[in-house]
């Protein structure tokens, strides 16, 4: 063998052995690991893991929790009740009670800019990041416009009560109906909160952690308390939109 080759074989050899001490170093730098899974188990008992035939080989491939299937759909105008009975029923329509997607005006397309918020991407890529704050601030968006509305309605409703001297039924299904929405609006909003704060974290300490498999590894002690508790506050709020069918499916 000549002396040349000698020499390619020695540097390709300190290459190597470079970027090896480099690779320990980094995993070294953000030994402050936290299990994605076991954060999500923690939090959450009914998690699928809990139910599946080989949890050690889902545990090995793990890459988040099963997202919805929402696709876009194109939407359909329908008539209001004429009743005022109905009016009254429907103002918990696509709240606590589902309805064909087609027809759910705001919360499908909420849930359909929801539904990826935290996927595996956003821990490594930055344009994955970009995309699901995008996302949020349409969430949000479609939010207000429904908010906007569903206030409109009950001022409305409440106003034809009093003119139509409505039934005591009426009057007591327009006070629990009201009151789902009054708390709908404020857990929505805590939620959408929630994932932005995690989001917005993530964006800006980029540059201090590490996506591992399923683990995140950070630099600092401070960072991985900081994800914890953002994390499990977003667990949280989503756990709270689980009184409300139409929002069961979501996984962040």
């Amino acid at each position: 063998m000549g002396i040349k080759n000698w020499v390619v074989i020695l540097a390709l050899s300190a290459f190597i052995a470079i970027a090896l001490n480099q690779s320990a170093d980094a995993a070294s730098m953000y030994r402050r690991t936290v299990s994605l899974l076991d954060l999500r188990i923690a939090m959450n008992q009914d998690e699928e893991i809990l139910n599946i035939p080989d949890p050690k080989e889902y545990r090995d491939n793990y890459k988040g929790p099963r997202e919805p299937n929402i696709p876009k759909v194109e939407f359909e105008a329908f008539d209001p009740p004429m009743h005022l009975q109905g009016q009254v029923d429907s103002l918990i329509h696509g709240i606590k009670i589902s309805l064909p997607a087609e027809y759910d005006h705001y919360g499908y397309e909420l849930r359909r800019y929801m539904k990826s918020l935290g996927r595996f991407d956003i821990y490594s890529s930055r344009e994955a990041m970009e995309k699901e704050l995008n996302n949020i601030k349409k969430a949000r968006i479609i939010f207000k416009y429904w908010r906007d509305l569903l206030s409109q309605r009950t001022e409305e409703i409440k106003l034809a009560i009093e003119q139509e001297n409505a039934s005591s039924k009426v009057r007591t299904t327009f006070k629990v109906n009201s009151g789902i929405i009054r708390v709908f609006i404020i857990e929505t909003q805590a939620w959408l909160n929630a994932n932005e704060a995690l989001l917005e974290f993530l964006k800006d300490r980029q540059r201090y952690y590490v996506l591992n498999g399923s683990e995140l590894g950070f630099l600092y002690d401070k960072d991985k308390e900081k994800f914890v508790k953002l994390y499990s506050d977003r667990e949280k709020r989503r756990q709270q939109m689980y009184k409300y069918d139409p929002f069961r499916l979501m996984v962040y």
